[in-house]
């Protein structure tokens, strides 16, 4: 499929003011103290684990991730309630209430296939769950300090249609962890069973946008027009000075993210 320049004029300067010169701040991360709950554990098991860890358990609907309670985020479910609710057939999912003391985790939701495919090379490493189709579908952090806040990167081109790129899950939310049916039947699992990862939220959420800018612009990428826009691309990114340093880093991630890593050579010329 073939896009035109007005498009791809109005892409690039979206990715520019929206995903990239908002984000500044660097931070270190370094490892959390709290280890993910074995999948291997019965449902009940793994629920205790979560909820020993300071982790608010929601119930969900049995293979939804809908909450079973319309008012989940005022409700305080103490264990005892909990394992009876667990125990119960069909059993309901696991979810984690994000964005909140004590523990602040913030779920990286990959909404996209250009993000699944780097986002390895390009978020900090962490602890990762997924399903058999999309196995590093979520990367699971904690914030030092301020709390990050719940955002959605959107395709805003002809083939996004609106829908989002990567979401940044906090505040407000929840997610469907690790020993959940997904709807399609999959068992959701743990991919990496690490340590969350505590992050400063400035510095995750630059990870994140550069994410979502590079997979942007690797949808969009076709082998007609692959070494004009990336060109361009670049020419930009150098011309800001803050940016200079990091057009090596993100030109293979765009090349990889729109499946065309055998062209690396060739933008590497650029």
């Amino acid at each position: 499929m073939k896009h035109t320049l007005s498009s791809w004029l109005f892409l690039f300067f979206y990715i520019i003011i929206y995903f990239i010169m908002e984000n500044t701040v660097q931070g270190v991360p370094t490892d959390s103290t709290d280890p993910t709950p074995h999948t291997t554990n019965s449902i009940v098991e793994t629920v205790q684990q979560y909820n020993n860890a300071g982790h608010k358990v929601v119930p969900l609907r049995p293979n939804r991730k809908a909450p079973i309670s319309t008012t989940w985020r005022k409700d305080v479910n103490h264990i005892k309630d909990l394992e009876k609710i667990y125990q119960a057939e069909p059993t309901p999912n696991i979810g984690i209430e994000l964005g909140i003391a004590p523990n602040n985790l913030v779920d990286i939701n990959l909404d996209s296939d250009e993000a699944l495919r780097i986002a390895d090379f390009m978020l900090p490493s962490t602890a990762v769950f997924g399903r058999r189709s999309k196995p590093n579908g979520h990367y699971v952090y904690k914030i030092h300090g301020a709390s990050i806040l719940t955002e959605q990167f959107l395709d805003p081109g002809e083939l996004g249609n609106g829908k989002p790129l990567v979401e940044i899950r906090s505040t407000g939310c929840q997610t469907m962890f690790p020993s959940s049916v997904h709807e399609s039947g999959e068992l959701v699992t743990w991919k990496k069973e690490e340590k969350f990862t505590l992050i400063i939220s400035d510095h995750l959420r630059d990870c994140v946008a550069t994410l979502a800018a590079c997979s942007l612009m690797g949808r969009y990428m076709t082998t007609d027009n692959a070494r004009a826009v990336i060109g361009e691309f670049a020419g930009a990114l150098i011309d800001r000075d803050a940016m200079r340093g990091q057009v090596d880093e993100w030109m293979p991630m765009i090349a990889a993210s729109a499946g065309q890593v055998s062209r690396l050579d060739e933008f590497g010329e650029i």
